[in-house]
């Protein structure tokens, strides 16, 4: 679970020189439009997002944060350990640059951190801010995700868009060689979940490419194909099979003909026979001369 941060209490407390986190929970759903967040790596699996907060106050880089969130293996045998990276999202691009500056090089359960600048967002900002820009189906909760790098994999994509919901599914349909379409599908529990994933996630990269986000339309099929053209394609098929029938009738009709040809229509079998015993009759005489 994300460990949100009560941003006024914490000022308070260390104003009055008390540096004990406070642990209140806000909503991920802010009133404000603006953010900056910070991509961290080189984390040790043993840290959690709490380690990570306790490490950004003691940098004194706490004011604006909003969220911090870090991924977690959740495999069996790995004991919920982190996946080695997280996100920390301030409430404003400035504060976002300072702690950068400070956070970068830092060091962590013995690992130097790696810093740098992401678009991707935590918290969704309310409708009421900035208005409703995506179609949605308040019952739809799955996504279809384009312009997926071949090199990506269901699982890749699931950890980026656990930190928005719980992912029932990710399926990415392939091709007949095994190499993926390109694209793929994203199921969540909620609608909720789903548009808090398609607005933090619009603007992200995976493996340099530019993830492109939509609802994902009723009709989908396995394959990403609608059903109007998947009965296209078995009528397509219907008339290939039907065409190759034809096709392969056609060539049993020219063999019999060729055998046909081949047999002459004046043929008497019996007349030869008649005259191979005549030939051996006269064999026999000319044996006895």
């Amino acid at each position: 679970m994300n460990v949100i941060k009560d941003i006024k209490s914490n000022e308070e407390k260390i104003n009055n020189n008390n540096v004990a986190s406070v642990k209140n929970t806000v909503t991920d759903t802010v009133d404000d439009q603006e953010y900056g967040t910070i991509y961290i790596k080189n984390l040790n699996f043993v840290t959690t997002e709490e380690d990570l907060y306790n490490h950004l106050q003691k940098l004194n880089i706490i004011k604006g944060i909003r969220k911090i969130s870090i991924p977690v293996n959740s495999k069996q045998g790995t004991g919920n350990m982190s996946m080695g990276y997280g996100f920390i999202e301030y409430n404003n691009s400035i504060n976002a640059q300072q702690a950068l500056l400070k956070l970068n090089s830092s060091v962590l359960h013995d690992h130097s951190l790696e810093a740098k600048k992401s678009e991707k967002r935590l918290t969704t900002a309310n409708k009421a801010s900035h208005g409703n820009t995506t179609a949605n189906n308040s019952k739809n909760n799955k996504l279809v995700v384009r312009n997926v790098a071949f090199q990506a994999t269901s699982s890749e994509l699931k950890t980026l868009f656990s930190s928005y919901g719980n992912v029932k599914r990710v399926r990415i349909p392939k091709k007949m060689g095994g190499e993926h379409r390109g694209f793929a599908f994203i199921d969540f529990s909620t609608n909720q979940e789903a548009v808090n994933a398609m607005e933090s996630l619009k603007t992200t990269h995976l493996y340099g490419r530019h993830l492109v986000i939509e609802w994902a339309k009723e009709d989908d099929d396995n394959e990403g194909l609608s059903s109007s053209n998947i009965i296209n394609l078995r009528k397509r098929a219907s008339l290939d099979v039907k065409k190759q029938n034809n096709n392969n009738a056609t060539i049993q009709c020219k063999k019999r003909k060729t055998n046909d040809d081949m047999v002459d229509p004046d043929f008497n079998f019996n007349q030869s026979i008649d005259n191979l015993d005549e030939v051996e009759d006269d064999d026999d005489d000319n044996d006895d001369n």
